[in-house]
């Protein structure tokens, strides 16, 4: 009688510096104007029943998230640096 016992590991680490170019909000976007986006942006809160099983939704008016909605979230863009001089990218190693 014979035991055998075998454990097998091949792992690589590896740390390279890059690049990386971020996105970040503009202060319209901050303050809930998506005029410029060109996309409908929609209220999730007023989605219903529609026809043929599917559902309807109402857009915000002008594109524009009223105060009052975006306060339940305006925490998150916090975290986002500020744009520099209206550049909406940022490049940072």
């Amino acid at each position: 009688d014979r035991s055998f016992f075998f454990f097998g590991f091949q792992g690589t680490n590896s740390t390279n510096a890059a690049i990386v170019t971020d996105t970040v909000p503009t202060q319209a976007f901050r303050n809930g104007d998506f005029t410029a986006w060109g996309t409908t942006i929609y209220d999730p809160l007023t989605v219903r029943p529609g026809p043929n099983g599917t559902f309807v939704r109402d857009p915000f008016p002008g594109n524009m998230i009223l105060r009052s909605f975006r306060s339940r979230g305006s925490q998150g863009h916090d975290l986002f640096p500020p744009t520099e001089h209206g550049r909406t990218k940022r490049s940072h190693q």
